[in-house]
């Protein structure tokens, strides 16, 4: 099975590359998107160049391997490359939808394959169906959520639902059960912060639109918005009392990330320009579960300052776009708020789960290509 899946990558790499070849002579090059691209080349080089074995434990092999790391490298550069390059906004959202679809697939297979071969409960343990190994299971959880997160961005959901797209609104509600029902079955808490602080903005919202809109009296409206914000809270409530993920959210262990990143600026707050070291704890906690600080525990200050250029020159791009009311740009800015906890909690670039990388490359094209001449004016 590990044979088949590195003959898909190899496939898939080297029809990126056709493709990349046959869009380049009609790319549309702009200062932002070659400048981004050239921080992602440069990041791409510097992590392999000056990469350094991170202090690990005795059975692990912290080595980066030249073949390996081309099949994490090369989805990642292709991402940037053809989203940048395809001649429309609705076919670069697509591919982008692609890259989380196929990460949502394989969460689910890995997740059929983990009630398959292991057994309950699963917080912490997942079978990888292709490689029959045993693996953290956060590495599902995070390919599982963010395909609904993309669709509900880029739905637009947050200001507005249109009910004329029953087809999309329709997709959107069984991608995110299923998403919601991996994340339940290994006790995954990042999704569901992301859900509860997106159902709260978007009730404020709601509430907000009624109160200055609806043409009811003043009392009607506090009324419905009392009743509205009891609801809420009490469903809130009862999901935070009455579930494990939600006594995992309430009650959950958090000093252990947060000491994390203490022992991450301890290390560097006297000199940034050093390898970070993290000793190995008892659980075998070795990575700091942080992609930039990570990045720069093993490849070094270059590497971690050209991923940190990358990912503060896009933000402000769509941050610029977004206050000028560019609707298509305003979807891209919302997803990178909510893409921004799984880059600073999880270890997506070390870790197997590569896909996010291609996923925040990819980002950066979307929102330094978004088309800000037909999409302006929002809410």
């Amino acid at each position: 099975m590990g044979n088949v899946n590195g003959r898909l990558s190899l496939f898939s790499i080297g029809l990126s590359f056709l493709i990349s070849i046959l869009l380049l002579k009609n790319a549309k090059w702009n200062i932002p998107s070659i400048f981004s691209l050239s921080l992602i080349v440069s990041f791409l080089l510097a992590y392999f160049f000056f990469y350094k074995t991170p202090n690990m434990p005795h059975h692990l092999d912290g080595k980066l391997y030249p073949i390996l790391y081309v099949f994490k490298a090369f989805p990642t550069l292709f991402s940037f490359f053809i989203i940048f390059a395809l001649p429309s906004s609705k076919q670069k959202r697509l591919f982008f939808i692609g890259i989380a679809l196929g990460m949502l697939l394989l969460a689910i297979i890995n997740s059929v394959a983990t009630l398959a071969y292991l057994e309950s409960p699963y917080y912490g343990k997942a079978f990888h169906f292709f490689y029959k190994i045993e693996y953290n299971s956060p590495g599902i959880t995070i390919l599982a959520s963010m395909l609904p997160i993309v669709l509900f961005c880029f739905n637009g959901y947050l200001l507005r639902i249109n009910e004329k797209l029953k087809s999309e609104n329709a997709f959107f509600i069984v991608v995110f059960l299923i998403s919601l029902s991996i994340s339940f079955l290994f006790s995954a808490r990042t999704f569901f912060f992301l859900i509860i602080a997106n159902v709260i903005v978007l009730t404020l919202v709601r509430l907000c639109k009624m109160f200055l809109v609806s043409n009811k009296s003043v009392y009607y409206k506090f009324i419905i918005i009392f009743l509205t914000l009891f609801v809420l809270c009490l469903l809130l409530y009862l999901f935070l009392e009455k579930t494990y993920v939600g006594g995992r959210i309430l009650n959950g262990i958090y000093s252990e990330k947060i000491n994390h990143h203490i022992d991450y600026w301890n290390a560097v707050k006297k000199d940034f320009f050093v390898y970070p070291r993290m000793p190995v704890g008892p659980e075998y906690t070795f990575w700091y579960h942080n992609l930039f600080l990570d990045s720069h525990k093993t490849s070094g200050p270059i590497t971690a300052l050209l991923l940190y250029a990358y990912a503060f020159f896009i933000f402000v791009i769509a941050c610029k776009s977004t206050f000028k009311r560019y609707y298509e740009s305003f979807s891209y800015f919302h997803f990178y708020i909510c893409f921004i906890p799984y880059l600073i909690t999880t270890i997506p670039w070390e870790s197997s789960e590569s896909q996010m990388m291609a996923l925040f490359s990819g980002l950066g094209a979307l929102i330094t290509t978004a088309d800000t001449e037909t999409t302006k004016e929002f809410g």
